[in-house]
């Protein structure tokens, strides 16, 4: 049995500011994909599966968003020939495109836990042991040494140095190349919020885990590297024909259901 982890990514993300039909339609579609993210079963079927309410006019159609391009997704930076696109339509059913990239994330997640694990229980199997020491037994020249080593130190009273200031970490990491495009100290605040609303500890650790699975925001440089399709042979003289009102010009920017008619013309 297949399982869709959901990233915290995901609220995020432009999809998570659509209605509430489109998003509740897609995260159905995520429970019931098989490990390659296809999803067998008609419209209508998963539309029950999502509990989505058949009289009700939706100002958007759920299909027609999730299967049409998004100029905001971050998607369009991993793999722009998808245009942001969520879904595809398929023989039998219906395909989540980036299914693949966020599973191998998931499976990354699984490694590095296991690989932890497996170190720890390493570590307790080969955990030097205490000699032990006889009743009336003296000590041994090294542990005598070692003890007087430790009651110097406590003398001494040596200074440790002064812990970084939760200020002056931002800026280290603000300054670090790997997080130098996002906004590291507004980032920090949202995580104090979320630790606030669930009792969790803001641990250095944590907001560390946060910045890795944020986006990082698209460049122009990265948005002039966009291939723009040629238009399909025909497409205008079809679309003046069969649309004459349409202001939308390109045939990918149209909906796939317009997309569809064409091709079956």
């Amino acid at each position: 049995m297949a399982y869709s982890k959901l990233f915290s990514s995901l609220v995020h993300s432009s999809l998570w500011g659509e209605q509430d039909h489109v998003r509740l339609l897609f995260i159905t579609l995520l429970a019931v994909a098989d490990r390659d993210g296809h999803c067998w079963g008609s419209r209508s079927g998963f539309e029950r599966l999502a509990m989505l309410d058949p009289d009700a006019h939706y100002e958007r159609d759920a299909w027609t968003v999730l299967m049409s391009p998004d100029k905001d997704s971050s998607d369009r930076l991993r793999n722009p020939d998808n245009e942001g696109r969520r879904i595809r339509e398929i023989p039998g059913g219906f395909e989540i495109i980036n299914y693949a990239y966020y599973r191998s994330l998931r499976n990354d997640d699984d490694r590095k836990e296991q690989n932890r694990e497996a170190q720890r229980r390493h570590r307790a199997k080969n955990k030097p042991k205490s000699p032990a020491v006889s009743p009336g037994q003296p000590p041994s020249a090294h542990a005598e040494a070692e003890a007087e080593a430790k009651k110097k130190k406590r003398q001494n009273g040596a200074a440790s140095p002064a812990p970084q200031s939760v200020e002056d970490w931002l800026k280290q990491l603000q300054a670090d190349p790997a997080y130098c495009r996002l906004n590291v100290k507004l980032l920090y605040s949202k995580m104090i919020n979320w630790c606030k609303i669930r009792s969790k500890e803001p641990t250095k650790r944590r907001f560390i885990n946060w910045l890795n699975k944020e986006d990082q925001p698209m460049t122009l440089a990265a948005t002039a590297r966009t291939i723009t399709k040629a238009q399909p042979p025909g497409w205008h003289e079809w679309l003046r024909k069969s649309y004459p009102e349409a202001k939308e010009r390109n045939f990918w920017k149209v909906p796939q259901s317009v997309q569809d008619e064409f091709r079956k013309a």
